[in-house]
């Protein structure tokens, strides 16, 4: 009997990815390469300008979040009900994950037992955790 969870009316054969699936793969991924691209690339060469610049700075490198959020809520609208409480789910998991290894982290960091760490990394630690989660449950489903 053929899983619910990789074959809907979009995805014929296993292992395919829907349309949705693909736009939402392709758009998040470039998106995550400006964000990291002026995080990794561009942020330590403008640590020494003015405050308004780097305001404007900030705000453009913001943009790609926005972006991947965006298309995030738009790949779940394309999903089925089992398919969006999946990705829900593993959302939810995955970014509480997040936020409770930014807070040990945090509290950490006051005490001087681990390095600080840019609070820019918890979003893309959170997808990456959400994606973790995401294919652990359709593992246990599938």
């Amino acid at each position: 009997m053929p899983s619910q969870i990789h074959e809907t009316r979009d995805q014929p054969k296993r292992g395919k990815h829907s349309p949705a699936q693909r736009r939402y793969y392709w758009r998040s991924l470039i998106a995550m390469a400006f964000f990291t691209i002026a995080v990794f690339v561009l942020a330590p060469d403008v640590s020494e300008i003015k405050r308004v610049p780097a305001i404007a700075f900030t705000a453009l490198t913001a943009l790609p979040l926005i972006w991947v959020a965006y298309e995030f809520q738009r790949y779940v609208r394309a999903l089925d009900e089992l398919q969006s409480q999946i990705e829900m789910q593993s959302a939810a998991i995955g970014f509480g994950l997040t936020l409770l290894i930014a807070a040990i982290w945090g509290l950490a960091e006051t005490f001087n037992l681990l390095p600080s760490v840019s609070l820019a990394m918890t979003l893309p630690l959170g997808v990456v955790l959400h994606g973790a989660v995401r294919q652990i449950r359709v593992w246990r489903l599938g």
